[in-house]
């Protein structure tokens, strides 16, 4: 479990490396200012840090914790993973002209996406302090 768990954390790093990058670029053939693609780039880059600072307390506490925060960790990682994906997929699609009871969704949930990826690391940073106490 701790080497799914460190290996998701690797993706999890890598990703939010490139994502800053790929949405700035994104916005840019979306049709946003430099400006605001800019802007999104400094934003988004928090997240790196965020995972590096889990990553680091993950690897301080891993001795310690229980296998059920194990698994709540393996789970907030799997979705972390998993809600990157939106904001791609959104973008994506408001480049395609699509009618807008599909454009307006998409570009809601991404936009509410982001919250979820600036707001999964402090969470995964609570279950690796917080949860399940500590091995008898």
């Amino acid at each position: 479990m701790k080497e799914e768990i460190e290996s998701r954390f690797h993706l999890l790093i890598t990703i939010s490396l490139f994502f800053p990058v790929l949405l700035a670029n994104m916005d840019t053939i979306a049709g946003q200012t430099a400006e605001k693609a800019s802007l999104i780039l400094i934003q988004t880059s928090t997240v790196v840090g965020l995972y590096l600072i889990d990553y680091l307390l993950f690897q301080n506490r891993k001795n310690e914790l229980t296998k059920k925060s194990f698994e709540r960790i393996n789970l907030w990682l799997l979705v972390a993973l998993g809600i990157f994906i939106i904001p791609i997929v959104g973008i994506t699609t408001l480049t395609l002209n699509l009618p807008s009871w599909i454009a307006f969704p998409a570009a809601w949930l991404s936009g509410a996406s982001m919250f979820f990826i600036l707001a999964a690391p402090p969470v995964i940073e609570f279950i690796i302090i917080f949860s399940g106490g500590r091995k008898k």
